[in-house]
């Protein structure tokens, strides 16, 4: 009868660490998967160039400094 206890008890112990280890691994996983979906997303934003902008906008934050300096001559015309 102890040991069946026993036996029951180190079970759900040992379940319980399996189930929680499988769950932060999985947790870990999906971190990393909509991190490297996030920081893409924004390299993309960066790394984009929108030549025919339209009259009047506002400059992107992630135009490079040399298309800022040509539009910023736009601008002043």
């Amino acid at each position: 009868m102890v040991r069946l206890l026993l036996f029951f008890v180190s079970f759900s112990f040992f379940s319980t660490f399996l189930l929680c280890s499988v769950c932060m691994i999985t947790f870990f996983f999906s971190f990393l998967f909509f991190s490297f979906l996030f920081f893409s997303f924004f390299i993309s934003l960066y790394k984009r160039r929108l030549p025919n902008r339209p009259e009047g906008s506002v400059t992107p934050f992630f135009y490079t400094c040399k298309e800022n300096k040509k539009h910023a001559r736009q601008d002043i015309k």
